[in-house]
């Protein structure tokens, strides 16, 4: 199987119209100055699905399922977070996080209008921004200039990114559209090409535009998220072949074997375009000086729990079980981070904005809500002992209902609209990995089950979460079906 998917075509009609700036001869940046940063995030991806993950508590048989050689080479020369978290699984509201530092109920969960969002501050600091890709944070009714109004992503909703190159939401891998900056005019990926080797040509392109000076650059992925269609030369996986998590109920088995297989085979591929752009980092002499940080904004139940796919998508995603919640996480600084270390710190999608604007030497808003953990990361102080989650977003987010809950390194507890408010789910993480005894109410975890609610609610007054969890999720059900993007 073919390590790289684009060795067939180059995307030389796209390379050439975007990489017009004069390159010259390759010279190695500063090493003194601000670091760069490259922030890589696919679209659904769960924890466990890189070759790196094994052995990591919970992961199961998922590491073998895939192999990720350059994912793997990230981890050896950086840091695996086992325990990186998406605090609101699902796309919107954790990219929203991304780059705002605060969780959705804070926030909306589309992207406006802030001033101190990530690029915005990186901006004052003297860096140049490039974004490319999936956007998804712009309300629907704010880009309706264009045909498909899904698309087109408005310059005032694009806050602080010098250089654009994306679309709102679309899945559409062969065959997709794209927009450059603040031309209306769509952009057609080249015939038979994949478009994440679009998205990392475009990126690989920016970044050498933007070599001899503090650059960041968001590459925004949309696979492995469904429809699970892997190119051809990474659509070699067994359906018989593949190991299956222990919470995958027997009579989905074959829906789940199906699934993961196709699903392999899109991280396998982003895998190589992975590759590339570490190769390129190499050749213009700046990794070293380059924070390059790998994630995702949610994971994929693929048929765990008995969630599969429906219209909504509600079983991919949205769910507090570690299938959704759990992503993967690797940071890689060579000039000030050692190489080949394990962290089970829970790291949280609104911590890396401040984590990572710290680690850049750029100020952190004072009202973020995520941790700054970068002195937990080059100091080895203590990081916090748990994550908050939440989901509020239409579609069947906990059987119709919000949730909110507390992942510890030891426990899972969410509570839940349907529920008046009231316990919905307790695991012990070390005793059950795959979730599959729910312990609320039950005598001997009581204490523990009232300690963690009692966390739980003092986290949600603190931030000024409404105590009615459905008054929000009511004002979602009230809008017409169309205008409710759950991608």
């Amino acid at each position: 199987m073919s390590n790289n998917p684009v060795s067939r075509r180059r995307f030389l009609a796209v390379v050439a119209a975007l990489a017009a700036a004069p390159q010259g001869a390759l010279v190695a940046a500063p090493q003194s100055r601000q670091p760069n940063i490259v922030f890589v995030f696919a679209d659904q991806m769960r924890f466990s699905m890189m070759s790196c993950m094994k052995g990591a508590a919970g992961a199961g048989g998922d590491p073998e399922n895939v192999a990720t050689p350059n994912l793997d080479r990230l981890a050896r020369e950086g840091v695996l977070f086992t325990h990186a978290v998406s605090n609101m699984p699902v796309c919107s509201a954790c990219r929203t996080a991304l780059l705002t530092g605060k969780f959705t109920h804070a926030t909306t969960d589309r992207l406006t209008d802030h001033a101190n969002t990530f690029p915005s501050i990186l901006k004052r600091q003297g860096y140049t921004n490039g974004y490319i890709g999936k956007w998804h944070m712009s309300p629907k009714e704010h880009n309706r200039e264009v045909g498909d109004s899904r698309q087109f992503v408005k310059p005032e909703n694009r806050v602080g990114w010098d250089y654009f190159a994306g679309f709102e939401c679309a899945h559409r891998y062969f065959d997709g559209t794209y927009y450059v900056d603040n031309d209306k005019t769509p952009v057609k990926i080249p015939a038979g090409s994949y478009e994440p080797a679009v998205q990392t040509d475009l990126a690989i392109s920016f970044i050498r535009r933007h070599s001899q000076q503090p650059f960041a650059c968001f590459l925004a992925w949309g696979p492995p998220h469904n429809p699970y269609e892997p190119p051809k030369d990474f659509d070699a996986h067994k359906s018989g072949q593949v190991q299956l998590r222990a919470n995958v109920p027997q009579d989905m088995e074959v829906e789940a074997r199906k699934y993961i297989a196709l699903y392999a085979g899109q991280v396998e591929s982003l895998d190589a375009q992975m590759g590339r752009l570490l190769a390129a980092l190499d050749e213009l002499a700046i990794a070293d000086n380059t924070i390059v940080y790998f994630s995702s904004d949610h994971g994929d139940m693929l048929c765990s729990q008995y969630h599969q796919r429906n219209q909504h998508g509600a079983g991919y995603k949205r769910r507090p079980w570690d299938e959704s919640i759990r992503v993967p996480g690797i940071l890689r600084w060579p000039q000030r981070l050692s190489g080949a270390q394990r962290n089970d710190m829970l790291l949280g999608s609104v911590d890396l904005m401040p984590t990572l604007l710290a680690l850049a030497g750029a100020p952190v808003p004072q009202d973020v809500q995520g941790h700054d953990l970068s002195g937990c990361i080059l100091r080895k102080e203590s990081p916090p002992d748990a994550a908050m989650l939440e989901q509020y977003a239409p579609g069947n987010t906990a059987y119709g209902s919000p949730w909110r809950g507390i992942r510890t390194a030891q426990y899972l507890y969410a509570i839940s609209g349907h529920a008046n408010n009231g316990a919905w789910l307790l695991y012990d993480m070390e005793k059950d990995p795959f979730q599959l005894k729910n312990l609320v109410g039950d005598s001997d975890y009581a204490a523990i089950q009232k300690q963690l609610h009692t966390r739980l609610c003092d986290w949600r007054k603190s931030t000024g979460d409404d105590n009615d969890m459905q008054k929000r999720f009511r004002s979602f059900q009230s809008k017409p079906e169309k205008d409710v993007q759950d991608d």
